[in-house]
């Protein structure tokens, strides 16, 4: 059967093919077996059809993207991270030790002091702190006087000094002593040269003869109202510790 495409062609966009009848195959003249009989549809779609089409096929694509979007997003809650595993730590005990105490210290002999009227023993001497009194002037040989600074007072020490080497000069030479003495406040008070010129001294130049005793005095200007507190008499030969005197 053969459709004239003239006629298909005609076909409008919203029209349906009209059925082809008896009549119409009529026409054509009588079909024979040996004459085989080629059939040719030719369908036209309207345009806004496939337009249509399209369309329809985008929106199912960009559907079924979307739920596959919404599926993996998920809409329902989010699942539950696995916990982690608690690990429970044990502290092993500190063993403390006591804290170190330190040693009290203690006072030798000589670091507690003698006292007056006792008399202590210093390299080759022995040495004895008989009195002592704060005056303001001391008369001295050929009718001079010693006199404190001012703001200054006087200390005035009477000693016995024994003499245990082979001579010793108390007034102008060694003594072998080195002395200092310190006020209530640790203040250093300080030494009156010329003792050969103080009353009841040796005079320059007399020597000690060795095992004999003789007076020495000699003093000491301090602050004006300073105490004299304690006394510190030094080996000069070795310069160890001091033998220490208390003075009050």
């Amino acid at each position: 059967m053969t459709i004239d495409p003239t006629t298909a062609q005609n076909i409008g966009p919203d029209e349906t093919p009209k059925a082809i009848t008896d009549a119409a195959l009529t026409e054509q003249g009588p079909v024979t077996p040996s004459s085989p009989v080629t059939s040719v549809a030719t369908v036209t779609v309207p345009r806004n059809s496939l337009i249509f089409v399209s369309v329809v096929a985008a929106v199912a694509l960009l559907g079924g993207g979307f739920a596959a979007g919404a599926a993996s997003s998920g809409s329902g809650p989010a699942p539950t991270a696995a916990a982690a595993p608690t690990v429970t730590v044990t502290a092993k005990p500190v063993k403390q030790s006591a804290p170190a105490v330190a040693p009290t210290p203690t006072k030798t002999p000589a670091q507690a002091g003698a006292g007056i009227g006792t008399a202590v023993k210093v390299g080759s001497a022995i040495l004895s702190v008989n009195s002592l009194e704060t005056v303001d002037h001391i008369d001295v040989i050929s009718g001079d006087t010693f006199v404190p600074d001012s703001g200054g007072e006087l200390v005035l020490f009477r000693t016995s000094y024994m003499n245990t080497q082979n001579v010793a000069d108390l007034s102008c030479g060694s003594t072998d002593l080195y002395i200092q003495v310190f006020d209530e406040k640790n203040r250093e008070m300080a030494p009156v040269f010329e003792t050969y010129r103080i009353p009841g001294n040796q005079g320059c130049n007399d020597q000690l003869l060795q095992g004999t005793t003789s007076d020495w005095n000699w003093a000491v200007q301090g602050v004006a109202g300073a105490t004299p507190t304690r006394m510190e008499v030094t080996n000069s030969i070795t310069f160890g510790k001091p033998i220490v005197i208390r003075l009050q």
